[in-house]
C-alpha cells in the first residue's frame, strides 16, 4: 500500500529453505514500484548476525525490522512511516495480533502472554519493530541477545513508543521444549 520509496534488505542466515531465492524472484515487482532489493545469503545462522550486517547495508532514514514469518496489513508500513516522520527519536510497532497455536502448551501461552500489560497497553515490537533515524542513533550494533525487539524497545520512554492501528500477525513458538 505504501508508495514511496522502499529499501528492501533481506538477510537470509544459515538458511536451509527458499528464502534467499523467493525474495530474489520478487525483484521485479519491487523494481517496478521504485523499491530496492538486496538479498544476502549468510553460511552462519543467528538473528543478530542477520540484523547486525542487514545494517551495514541500510541507508539512514526508517527501519522496519520483522521477522520472516510475520504477516503484515497492507496499510502497516504507511502507518509506519507516518508515525516515525519526526526528528525526535521514535519507536514504532502494529497491531498484535498473535497467530493461532498448534499446541496445547502454546495456545495458553499465548493466552498468558497477551494479557501481560505491556501487551495490551504497549507497543510489544514482538516480531516486527521501526525506528526513525534518530531512534536508530541511541544504539550502535545489536547485542548478542535472544530479544532484539525487547532490546531496542527499552531504548525508548514509553513516551516515544508509537502504536499503529495496524495488524500484523505473529506465530507463537510451538511446544513446550522451544518456549
Amino acid at each position: 500500500d505504501y508508495a514511496g520509496p522502499v529499501q528492501v534488505i533481506v538477510i537470509a542466515n544459515g538458511c536451509h529453505d527458499d528464502t534467499a531465492e523467493r525474495a530474489r524472484a520478487r525483484g521485479t515487482e519491487f523494481t517496478a514500484r521504485g523499491w530496492s532489493l538486496k538479498v544476502e545469503e549468510l553460511a552462519q545462522g543467528g538473528k543478530i548476525g542477520a540484523l547486525n550486517h542487514g545494517d551495514t547495508w541500510a541507508s539512514d532514514g526508517i527501519r522496519v525490522y520483522l521477522d520472516a514469518d510475520i504477516r503484515m496489513s497492507p496499510r502497516l508500513i504507511s502507518g509506519l512511516v507516518a508515525v516515525l516522520d519526526d526528528p525526535a527519536p521514535r519507536y514504532a510497532g502494529g497491531k498484535l495480533v498473535v497467530a493461532p497455536a498448534q499446541s496445547l502448551i502454546s495456545r495458553h501461552y499465548a493466552r498468558f502472554w497477551q494479557s501481560l500489560p505491556f501487551v495490551t497497553q504497549g507497543v510489544t515490537g514482538a516480531g516486527l519493530f521501526a525506528v526513525n533515524a534518530n531512534g536508530r542513533k541511541r544504539w550502535g550494533a545489536f547485542p548478542q541477545i535472544i530479544s532484539d525487539d525487547t532490546f531496542a524497545r527499552l531504548q525508548f520512554a514509553e513516551s516515544e513508543r508509537l502504536l499503529v492501528d495496524q495488524p500484523y500477525s505473529w506465530p507463537i513458538v510451538e511446544g513446550f521444549g522451544p518456549l
